[in-house]
């Protein structure tokens, strides 16, 4: 796992720790650092972790998936998929590493340490891969945008016709025959551009999607507000797609987000949240869960590292 907001583990160690430690059995009493990941008990690693148990977090830096780079909206539909599809997950992971090895071949041939006829075995793999992370992106993105359509309008007083559109270096709608013979001229025609670059110019690496509302692109035209509420549907739209994949129903996150919303639309969220079972929600004003009717929640205090029930 890994904290929501934190990007070193060290920092959601207790302040009065320097470090978590596991005592070894030498006679020095030295101290190593260890993460270990059980399941039922048996030992797992991170990888083997990730879609376990699924979780949807909500947090005010959401809007970056509207305005952001396209590595942002990239990573969200990543973990979309990955969450409701094992295939999926195993073809990202080895296509990242492909693409690695493939960019440091790249600047090798470029500094002539290497030959160009090195390049045929990575680029088979590229495009195995590929083809399967453009055809899932391409299908997911085709039933998120009525999920983001309901849950927008839902949110809005406006019904208002929502289009994401995958923006790709690759093709999509072929068959793997078509999509193999395309690449494969592709990877050619771009490859003294990619050798000048000493990186891979082809392939989901690349990719990027566009969100219309009523045919306007919203990241570009929208309002503050509209993306506000256009991100607060594409995670309630996370979540519905999760559940409709998967047996079980996802955690909801919800990392102090309701203070950025209007009454009718924390209910919306709340009432959302209470379908999926498991919510967690952290915020600094408890009337803004009170305040809404029908949520029956149970509290916990956080305060100095310690957890303190209510």
């Amino acid at each position: 796992g890994q904290a929501i907001k934190l990007e070193k583990e060290y920092q959601i160690v207790l302040l009065a720790q320097s470090y978590p430690k596991q005592r070894t059995d030498s006679s020095e009493n030295s101290y190593l650092i260890k993460k270990q990941i059980r399941v039922n008990k048996v030992a797992k690693t991170a990888s083997d972790l990730f879609g376990t148990i699924s979780a949807v977090v909500f947090h005010v830096d959401d809007i970056r998936i509207i305005e952001g780079s396209p590595s942002v909206r990239r990573k969200f539909l990543d973990i979309l998929i990955s969450q409701s599809d094992r295939e999926y997950l195993t073809s990202l992971r080895r296509y990242q590493k492909v693409l690695q090895q493939r960019n440091k071949l790249l600047k090798s041939i470029r500094e002539k340490r290497a030959n160009k006829s090195e390049l045929v075995y990575w680029d088979n793999m590229l495009i195995e891969d590929s083809y399967v992370i453009s055809q899932m992106r391409e299908t997911a993105l085709i039933e998120l945008s009525q999920l983001v359509e309901n849950h927008f309008n839902q949110l809005g007083s406006e019904n208002r016709k929502i289009d994401i559109n995958l923006k790709s270096t690759t093709v999509t709608n072929k068959s793997k025959e078509e999509f193999v013979k395309w690449m494969e001229a592709e990877l050619l025609n771009k490859f003294p551009a990619e050798l000048k670059a000493g990186t891979s110019l082809v392939g989901p690496h690349r990719d990027d999607f566009k969100i219309l509302v009523n045919g306007f692109d919203i990241g570009r035209l929208g309002s503050r507000g509209e993306k506000k509420i256009l991100a607060l549907a594409l995670k309630m739209s996370e979540a519905s797609f999760i559940s409709d994949r998967r047996d079980d129903n996802p955690i909801i996150l919800l990392d102090d987000v309701l203070s950025e919303l209007d009454e009718n639309k924390r209910r919306c969220v709340l009432n959302m949240a209470s379908i999926y079972g498991q919510s967690l929600i952290t915020t600094t004003d408890l009337n803004l869960i009170s305040s809404v009717s029908g949520i029956n929640p149970r509290y916990a205090k956080v305060a100095q590292g310690k957890v303190y029930t209510q």
